[in-house]
């Protein structure tokens, strides 16, 4: 692994990360059920690279028909630790995923057949006032409705699209925090 970017910025490598942080502890069988086009070795190679990098922790081990079977949570004192020269993984995933969007971007304004209407690009930034149960629930609907299209069946018309959600405090209430 060349560096935590290319750690954390590989597509199945962030669903397994999302999966897991919104339904910790889970099991292979649980994720390659909630990831159904990742082939099962595919699965099992992306969770021992998390796992060995730290990112994901086996929190149990259950005997079941003379295998174990790992349960894995998100090993949050690495991803959110700093402190560091290098900082968080937090820090360098929210890095890594804005310079890919900006790069991914400016590929596509940069070609010729851009089309954002028929592609159907858009972006949307909305400021939200909620107490942190309000904001857990908004945050667990949005993931349940990812989940439930990213199991739809592929259509032969069917496109990719990349849908990105990242959540920080507004500046004013930053501002609130430092001073507080």
């Amino acid at each position: 692994m060349k560096n935590k970017a290319d750690l954390l910025l590989n597509p199945v490598r962030m669903r397994i990360i999302q999966f897991t942080a919104q339904n910790q502890p889970v099991t292979v069988a649980q994720t390659a059920k909630a990831l159904p086009d990742v082939p099962k070795a595919t699965l099992y190679r992306h969770m021992r690279v998390l796992t060995s990098s730290g990112i994901l922790s086996i929190v149990s081990e259950e005997k079941i028909r003379g295998t174990f079977e790992q349960s894995y949570s998100l090993n949050t004192e690495k991803i959110y630790a700093s402190g560091n020269e290098s900082g968080s993984e937090l820090h360098t995933l929210v890095y890594s995923v804005l310079t890919k969007l900006i790069a991914d971007f400016t590929e596509y304004f940069g070609n010729e057949s851009e089309n954002p209407y028929k592609d159907r690009l858009f972006v949307s930034s909305n400021a939200l006032r909620l107490d942190d149960n309000d904001y857990n629930e908004f945050i667990r609907e949005i993931f349940e409705t990812a989940e439930k299209y990213s199991r739809f069946p592929v259509k032969v018309n069917a496109k990719t699209r990349a849908v990105t959600f990242i959540s920080s405090p507004a500046p004013e209430e930053r501002e609130d925090d430092n001073n507080a």
